[in-house]
């Protein structure tokens, strides 16, 4: 005697939910950190960006071997000065993300 299966299976894969949940999440992010000033954030964070790697590259062309922690320190103090600069969009990325996951 013949026995059908027919198991149900997702129609969509999880993985790949996940990521389309995350590109949504990155786009308001961004939307968020652009706001009502428009492309001014992007500005901002280019300057930082070209400011922090031309001071990175004088220090390391201008240091021994010796002062390599001292680089570290100021590249880690640039790192949390950052992180601290687009901490309230970050926030709201992470409130956003908490309400969707508890939804």
């Amino acid at each position: 005697m013949t026995h059908f299966i027919t198991p149900e299976f997702p129609v969509q894969h999880g993985g790949a939910e996940r990521i389309e949940f995350g590109i949504k999440a990155t786009r308001q992010v961004l939307q968020a950190f652009a706001g009502a000033a428009g492309n001014v954030g992007w500005v901002r964070l280019s300057i930082l960006g070209g400011a922090l790697l031309s001071l990175a590259y004088g220090l390391m062309d201008s240091v021994e071997e010796g002062h390599l922690l001292a680089i570290w320190m100021v590249a880690c103090a640039a790192l949390v000065a950052v992180l601290a600069f687009f901490a309230p969009a970050a926030g709201k990325a992470g409130n956003h993300l908490k309400r969707r996951v508890d939804a």
